[in-house]
């Protein structure tokens, strides 16, 4: 079974509440509906949401179709949050719910990669190295690697779901050519909208193009 599991929250300090912003402005969908529309057009068999604000829990308690946890820890622990929601024997793939360009292929491509080769650990952004991919962010890994960090991530490791992996286990990494943009201060908010905005109109007009043949055989 390959599993999504989405780690959400309200509390940024730079962007309060941003997973709730709608993209673009006035759309009535928001930015954690955005990334989750994404993940329902991949391959991926199960969708599970963890999250440690009891508001955002009860906000999303039947709303979409997939598992919502609310991670009631004292202390923000963000692999125990992502642990205790995963099943063992799943591949797993993790998304960040402030990435809303998201695009299903690029779950796709990394699971693929997962799937086909023997690694670890396949991911598609790496700050390290470029900001190109920023907000498309993908990571596949397997419930035993994830078991892994668990048991073993010290200091900062903690503070990441994957860094123990990249720096212990057999990974992969597969770039991503769109400059993409995750939502984190207000000026990403307003790119991001105008972007989303963009890519509506681009897509209705190749709809548009598409539709226009198949009308004129029908006369």
């Amino acid at each position: 079974m390959i599993s999504a599991i989405i780690q959400a929250r309200l509390g940024s300090t730079r962007l309060p509440r941003k997973v709730l912003l709608e993209i673009p402005k006035g759309s009535g969908a928001t930015c954690l509906d955005r990334v989750i529309e994404a993940v329902k057009k991949s391959m991926i068999d199960r969708i599970s949401l963890t999250t440690p604000d009891k508001e955002l829990f009860e906000m999303l308690w039947g709303r979409w179709p997939l598992r919502v946890h609310h991670y009631a820890g004292k202390e923000r622990n963000v692999i125990a949050e992502f642990f205790s929601i995963a099943i063992e024997g799943d591949t797993i793939v993790r998304i960040t719910a402030d990435c809303p360009m998201l695009d299903s292929d690029q779950i796709d491509k990394c699971i693929d990669e997962f799937l086909d080769g023997d690694y670890d650990l396949v991911y598609n952004t790496d700050e390290s190295i470029t900001m190109d991919g920023d907000g498309t962010d993908v990571e596949v890994f397997s419930y035993k690697a994830l078991r892994e960090v668990y048991l073993n991530a010290t200091g900062n490791e903690k503070e990441h779901v994957t860094l123990w992996m990249r720096r212990n286990l057999k990974c992969k990494y597969v770039p991503v050519t769109f400059n993409g943009c995750s939502l984190n201060n207000i000026e990403d908010y307003e790119r991001i909208c105008k972007l989303w905005t963009e890519k509506e109109e681009s897509d209705k007009i190749c709809q548009s193009t598409q539709t226009a043949p198949a009308q004129a055989g029908q006369m």
